[in-house]
This record gives C-alpha cells, sequence and structure tokens, in this order.
C-alpha cells in the first residue's frame, strides 16, 4: 500500500553566513549526497539566494525556492 504522504527533505542555505563565509556551498553536496541515500524522500527543496547553491541544486533536479534577501 503506497502512502498518501509525501516525504519532502528541506535544505536551507543562506548565501550571506558571518561566521563561515560560503559554508553552504561547502556543505551542500554532503547533505545533498546523504539525502540521495534515503530511499522514502519523494523530493528535496532547497532554500536559497547564492546563484551558487542554485546551480548545485538544479544539477541535481531539486526544487529551488529562491528566498527573499530580507530574510
Amino acid at each position: 500500500m503506497k502512502s498518501k504522504h509525501l516525504h519532502l527533505a528541506f535544505i536551507p542555505a543562506r548565501e550571506g553566513s558571518e561566521g563561515f563565509k560560503h559554508k553552504n556551498r561547502l556543505f551542500f553536496n554532503i547533505t545533498a549526497d546523504f539525502l540521495d541515500t534515503i530511499s522514502w524522500f519523494d523530493g528535496v527543496i532547497v532554500s536559497t539566494d547564492d546563484p551558487i547553491v542554485t546551480e548545485y541544486a538544479e544539477k541535481k533536479f531539486y526544487s529551488v525556492h529562491h528566498r527573499a534577501d530580507e530574510l
């Protein structure tokens, strides 16, 4: 029996980290590779304002939410 619910993973990846510059670019592939090993996720959503992370996410065929600058 197939579940009626979707299981989504969410990756928040803001560009302007203050303590460790571009940390989300560095850690994105590690997180994405881990999520790809979990078979019960129906999709992955990446919320970002970083064009590099957007490019990484699109290569993985993840959905991208373009986060507002004021957030």
